[in-house]
């Protein structure tokens, strides 16, 4: 256990007896030490250094209650830091001086999720800028909520918050309302962070609030090209530059399953007949094999090998590009970057690829979610029995 001790002590800035002398505490945690002002000032002639305040017939004598009052709650945090933390530093408490009134149980949740995610150095760039949206989400909804106030009661108006428009004075929305499975993602993720806080021994653990909230996705249906289709967008002719990029890479995401946030490939990443590359998202290294088609869009490989595949671009710029490519292949579908590794999942499944094949291509962690589309390829097969006659 640390060794620690608090003593209130003054000083002058204009030599012995000036009117401006102030008090301050020394903080010792162990072998390190801080200087924290009283914000109380007085003359030194008459402050008991052995005490620690001001003399009885001193005219600053009433300031002593205030040095008393600020001295005990710094010993307050110290001694609650001993039973929570058992080991801390100097710093931990200079940390913890600062936050609102000098109590923990002041700290925001939002303040509180800022400091962990510094310390997630391991997680996806993907990963990060969700935790930072739903960091946008709260500031939006209740900025300086405390850890200890998030109860059921928070979690039901929070996600209502999240499924509903927000309009300003002049009926223009700022917010648009998002669908249950979205509001649960950043419900998901709040969670982790509660979590950590009750490890963390910032929330007890029987005021946990998820306890009794289950997040419950709604079922999707997700849409996806049949294989003609894809042929249609590979047929396509005449096309502008940037439409004919935009269609190498579609077409090249329905034949590997790739993410978008992972077509930033290099040709060295190419080795044989297969791309070999760490996924961004689950941060894990996968070998995706190179069918024809999928070659047959990339072209010959380069002899610059650090050259990217594709050139870049945002995801919204693409999926935006993607409508054009629609409308030439007359195909009536909003088409996303997304939908098509949904196409790759179902046109693997249908032709007798494993389930955990790809789960492995897609870099899906749960073979839950892969389990979707082996859902999709049934429907797909019993619509199509029903056509079928003898």
């Amino acid at each position: 256990m640390p060794v620690f001790s608090v003593k209130s002590f003054i000083r002058s800035k204009k030599g012995w007896g000036g009117k401006k002398d102030k008090v301050y505490f020394r903080v010792l945690v162990s072998s390190g030490k801080k200087r924290y002002s009283a914000n109380v000032e007085g003359d030194a002639r008459f402050f008991n250094p052995k005490t620690g305040e001001f003399k009885s017939h001193s005219p600053d004598v009433g300031k002593n209650v205030t040095i008393q009052q600020k001295k005990g709650d710094i010993l307050k945090i110290l001694n609650r830091m001993e039973l929570e933390m058992g080991e801390f530093t100097i710093h931990d408490f200079h940390k913890n001086y600062y936050r609102k009134d000098g109590d923990a149980a002041d700290e925001t949740l939002v303040d509180f999720i800022k400091d962990e995610i510094k310390l997630r150095t391991k997680s996806s760039t993907r990963t990060i800028q969700i935790y930072k949206t739903t960091i946008m989400h709260l500031e939006g909804f209740r900025k300086s909520v405390k850890i200890v106030q998030v109860d059921f009661d928070f979690l039901t108006r929070f996600h209502a918050y999240l499924m509903t428009a927000k309009y300003d004075k002049s009926g223009e929305m700022t917010k648009p309302p998002m669908i249950n499975n979205t509001a649960n993602m950043y419900l998901k993720k709040l969670r982790v962070f509660i979590r950590l806080a009750i490890n963390k021994k910032k929330m007890a653990e029987a005021d946990y609030p998820f306890r009794f909230y289950p997040l419950k996705d709604d079922p999707t249906w997700r849409d996806f090209l049949e294989e003609q289709q894809v042929h249609t967008i590979m047929n396509l002719e005449n096309l502008k530059p940037y439409q004919e990029e935009t269609r190498r890479r579609f077409v090249f995401q329905c034949y590997t399953g790739l993410r978008f946030s992972d077509l930033n490939i290099k040709w060295s990443e190419i080795r044989g007949e297969s791309i070999i590359r760490p996924m961004i998202k689950v941060n894990e290294t996968v070998s995706i094999p190179i069918v024809p088609n999928a070659r047959k869009v990339i072209g010959p490989t380069p002899e610059d090998l650090n050259q990217r595949i594709f050139k870049p671009i945002t995801n919204q710029k693409y999926n935006e590009f993607l409508k054009e490519i629609a409308t030439l292949a007359k195909i009536d579908l909003n088409l996303t970057s997304h939908m098509a590794r949904h196409t790759f999942a179902t046109l693997a499944l249908t032709y007798g690829m494993s389930i955990e094949t790809v789960q492995t291509i897609l870099g899906q962690k749960s073979v839950k979610t892969t389990q979707i589309y082996a859902k999709i390829v049934n429907k797909k097969i019993e619509a199509e029995m029903k056509r079928f006659t003898l």
